[in-house]
């Protein structure tokens, strides 16, 4: 992983643990459900609903044209589509390498530039093959969950399941004392590590917050049970 980051689960083992104690299912099953919690939820904040081109509630299909609509607003601000006609000279034939170069300089999440002040006019038909190359990478950064995904039994989008499972892995050891679920999703070197480090957390603390919320209730349920009433 480019930058290679870990987040903190100290808080989300705690949780399963004493969940564990309080419901019907084994640490081992509830550190499973989790983690499928933590990867897709119906909430949207799951790792699949908020790694980008998803987040801030867009999901599913509605994040894949949100993806694509990045790629149409970048291109657009760097060429220009032409006819060449007759034997004209081609002068920017390498349609591609010049948009990997643009695409190398952007800082965040802000537009694409051309780092100069003309657009380039290139071939109409070598844009649309690259806007088509651009399109089908669309779904990669979320592609290192899909081993994750596919051993815990969570559904994947067709659009980031078609680029396979080869960009992360996924181990899990749930018999005897130590207890893992260890996901790697091996980002690509171009992608921002700070921000998918960011939202990683944020779908662990959300998984945590659900056991914890689920240890409250059924604590509730217990006392009930034991003749004891919450203080109004």
């Amino acid at each position: 992983m480019a930058g290679g980051f870990k987040v903190d689960v100290n808080e989300f083992a705690r949780a399963a643990t004493r969940l564990s104690e309080l419901n019907d299912r084994t640490q081992s099953e509830n550190l499973e459900r989790y983690a499928r919690t933590t990867l897709s939820n119906r909430k949207g904040t799951g790792l699949l609903e908020i790694t980008p081109p998803a987040g801030n509630g867009v999901s599913g299909v509605a994040a894949r044209q949100q993806g694509e609509g990045a790629i149409d607003r970048d291109v657009a601000a760097v060429f220009i589509p032409v006819r060449l006609k007759g034997k004209r000279k081609e002068r920017w034939p390498e349609v591609e390498a010049i948009h990997a170069e643009r695409f190398a300089s952007k800082h965040g999440g802000k537009p694409m530039t051309r780092g100069r002040a003309q657009a380039y006019y290139v071939d109409a038909q070598k844009l649309r093959d690259v806007r088509r190359l651009l399109y089908g990478r669309v779904g990669a950064l979320a592609s290192g969950l899909v081993a994750a995904c596919n051993r815990l039994g969570v559904l994947v989008p067709s659009w980031i399941a078609r680029h396979g499972s080869r960009r992360g892995s996924v181990r899990v050891q749930l018999a005897g004392p130590k207890k893992v679920i260890e996901i790697v999703n091996d980002v690509p070197g171009d992608s921002p590590v700070g921000e998918v480090e960011r939202r990683t957390q944020q779908a662990v603390d959300y998984a945590t917050s659900r056991m914890q919320r689920e240890i409250e209730h059924l604590l509730a349920r217990d006392a009930q049970r034991a003749g004891f009433r919450a203080a109004l």
